[in-house]
């Protein structure tokens, strides 16, 4: 469960961005037919939903951020010198690089502590 959850999670500012820059080029689409000099109502509710959107989207991606670089700190399976790049790498290229942490740190911890578990069951 942990392992689809936080996989999700690495996906999940990538996914936002993704619809906001949808709504944005929408946005930009429907404002070349607008017949008069003042913006329609449901173009206003859009500009104000995408404000709360993007907020929202900032949040997440903060949050996913410091969740990833707490669990890069507390890995026991990486040294020092890769905590340290990977907290770097989590904080200056943070959505891009959220997939690839989840890939090569959180999958292979999680399948370690399984294998690990899985043999003390046997014994």
């Amino acid at each position: 469960m942990k392992k689809i959850l936080s996989c999700l999670l690495s996906f999940l500012p990538l996914v936002l961005f993704a619809i906001s820059m949808f709504f944005i080029f929408f946005m930009e689409i429907s404002s070349l037919f607008w017949e008069t000099t003042e913006p329609p109502f449901w173009f206003v509710f859009l500009a104000v939903f995408m404000v709360i959107f993007t907020l929202l989207m900032v949040i997440a991606v903060y949050a996913v951020m410091i969740y990833y670089i707490v669990i890069a700190c507390r890995s026991p399976y990486l040294d020092t010198s890769m905590k340290a790049l990977w907290s770097i790498l989590l904080y200056f290229l943070n959505v891009f690089v959220f997939p690839v942490f989840w890939f090569v740190v959180i999958r292979k911890e999680i399948e370690m502590k399984e294998s690990k578990k899985f043999r003390e069951d046997i014994m």
